[in-house]
């Protein structure tokens, strides 16, 4: 979906984002929010660049997972970690506590 170098600021990124991924009914802002909790990853939004962290979770090689996580976060309407999305069966799988 995104490539690298293609966005120079944290505004194009969210745009992109938006434009690719307007079927799930979030607006800008909810990409912000989403976008700056990524901070970790980035050296500047403005312009838009990676840290090493960031260069290394895009290459397969560091995974931020629990630093990203948080309890209280919703995702439309919905508790964000009560589901987990399986990439080998392309499913949304409900997480029972």
């Amino acid at each position: 979906m995104l490539q690298k170098k293609s966005l120079i600021s944290k505004k194009q990124l969210a745009e992109k984002l938006l434009k690719n991924l307007e079927s799930y009914g979030l607006q800008v802002h909810h990409y912000n929010y989403k976008i700056e909790r990524l901070k970790i990853l980035f050296k500047s939004f403005n312009p838009l660049i990676i840290n090493s962290v960031g260069k290394n979770v895009l290459d397969n090689k560091q995974n931020v997972y629990k630093q990203l996580r948080c309890e209280n976060a919703y995702l439309g309407g919905a508790k964000q970690y009560n589901y987990l999305y399986q990439n080998s069966s392309t499913k949304l799988i409900k997480i029972s506590y």
